[in-house]
């Protein structure tokens, strides 16, 4: 049974993929993805989503306690980035999935 990922890096990767539970935390997620994209400002992200500071930082503060984003501060600017090269193709899923069940509401 080799072939069997360990039960901790199982129970590490689905604590971050329940951290991505939440439509702004995939929003989050997907805007720190695409691709060529440096590290945001979090006042970049708030400006992009279009939603309250304290909003925002709780989800970014969730994504970073589950290892799925990273933060830096330069500065008096904190500055997030994707931490796993993973979550960004599961944030090219979801947003694919999102833009299919947007047009096709059955789906």
């Amino acid at each position: 049974m080799s072939n069997v990922p360990s039960l901790s890096g199982l129970e590490k990767v689905s604590a971050q993929l329940k951290s991505l539970a939440h439509p702004i935390r995939i929003q989050i997620l997907t805007l720190l993805s695409k691709s060529g994209l440096k590290p945001q400002r979090v006042s970049d992200i708030i400006e992009a989503l279009g939603l309250p500071q304290a909003i925002v930082s709780q989800h970014l503060i969730v994504l970073k306690d589950r290892g799925v984003l990273r933060s830096e501060k330069i500065s008096t600017s904190i500055y997030y980035e994707v931490a796993q090269p993973w979550c960004k193709q599961i944030a090219a899923i979801l947003t694919k999935q999102a833009d299919a069940t947007a047009d096709n509401p059955t789906a």
